[in-house]
């Protein structure tokens, strides 16, 4: 891999580390504008103590453990310029090694009728060792921004992330550019300039564009039930979906959600098996 290649990738990997083990979009430029043509936007309902669903990060691997994230999202009172900071701690319950925490600065943007992030790496901690923008730069590796859909609901808040099949798809290549960081993580790089990639959100319609990435809720709510119920009502016609609702309602032992969920892909060899763990408790309509 070029040098070149390689200090992109090393930016994009510390931005969607806490997000990945998958397949990531990511953007060269910014979506936010020059700071002249640019009004922040202020949310005060992300604020505060959240608890986090995040399917991609720190391989938590039963389905009813999803909540392995704690953030943390803050935005400055003083000369406030439109950035927050988010830190995402990894939980208590979740070992092994790897950084403790993320912390990210982003805005928020408005295009049309939806509310978009754009996310710079801060800095990571692990135990004693913290690596930050700094660093970043005397590596003089590129900076990157990782861009998404961000929905407030009266109990949550859903991040959705560019999709990579679609980019693949619908992005010329001359505009994009592929890095594979290790065999279980690919970074796919936008090259549009920030006034292409606000034409692309706001023209673009397909509701494949974007992907559910992750879910916060705020303490003491079940925040993986309330994305389970948000994924099967945003997406009630994927297989996928819905094989992981079932299977998560299995694991949680409600096997009559379990059973309601799983019917519309009860011809799948992943339904059966679901099947046989709940037993008599899943009914399958005639």
């Amino acid at each position: 891999m070029k040098r070149s290649n390689f200090l992109l990738g090393l930016s994009l990997l510390l931005l969607t580390v806490p997000f990945c083990g998958c397949e990531v979009v990511s953007s060269l430029h910014s979506l936010r504008p020059d700071t002249d043509v640019w009004h922040p936007v202020h949310e005060p309902r992300i604020d505060g103590e959240w608890v986090g669903v995040n399917f991609y990060g720190w391989q938590a691997k039963p389905l009813d453990r999803f909540q392995n994230t704690d953030a943390t999202i803050v935005s400055p009172q003083a000369e406030w310029d439109g950035t927050y900071s988010v830190t995402f701690r990894r939980s208590k319950e979740i070992s092994g090694p790897g950084p403790q925490s993320y912390v990210y600065d982003f805005s928020l943007v408005q295009l049309g009728d939806h509310l978009y992030f754009d996310a710079e790496f801060s800095k990571l901690q692990q135990d004693q060792f913290e690596f930050n923008r700094a660093n970043m730069n005397v590596l003089a590796a590129a900076p990157a921004h990782f861009l998404g859909r961000l929905t407030i609901e009266e109990e949550f808040l859903r991040a959705e992330a560019i999709n990579p099949d679609w980019v693949s798809d619908n992005v010329p290549e001359g505009d994009q550019e592929k890095v594979s960081i290790d065999k279980h993580t690919d970074v796919t790089t936008l090259l549009y300039s920030t006034r292409d990639l606000r034409e692309l959100l706001l023209k673009t319609t397909d509701p494949k564009l974007f992907v559910p990435m992750g879910y916060l809720c705020r303490p003491g709510k079940d925040c993986a039930t309330l994305a389970i119920e948000d994924l099967v009502h945003l997406l009630p016609n994927d297989a996928d979906t819905i094989e992981t609702a079932a299977d998560f309602y299995v694991v949680r032992r409600n096997y009559a959600r379990a059973g309601t969920a799983a019917t519309a892909c009860c011809e799948t060899p992943r339904f059966l098996s679901l099947s046989w763990r709940a037993g008599r408790h899943i009914s399958v309509p005639a």
